[in-house]
């Protein structure tokens, strides 16, 4: 049960606002492919606009495959 003193409530509260911190946001569909099948943690402007994994989803996508 819950202490009378609020120290349970405090403590559920801190459960809580973990337990949002912990959950993951869905990647959109256009980004999936660098933050799950890519190697790197990040590139310039210039690697990423020609970057062959991301033209290829890209091809994928448009020709309905």
């Amino acid at each position: 049960m819950l202490a009378s003193n609020g120290c349970g409530v405090k403590a559920l509260l801190r459960l809580w606002r973990w337990t949002k911190l912990q959950v993951v946001q869905d990647i959109p569909v256009n980004d999936a492919l660098c933050e799950f099948g890519c190697r790197k943690t990040r590139c310039s402007a210039g690697e990423w606009s020609g970057c062959e994994n991301r033209l290829e989803s890209i091809r994928l996508s448009q020709s309905g495959n």
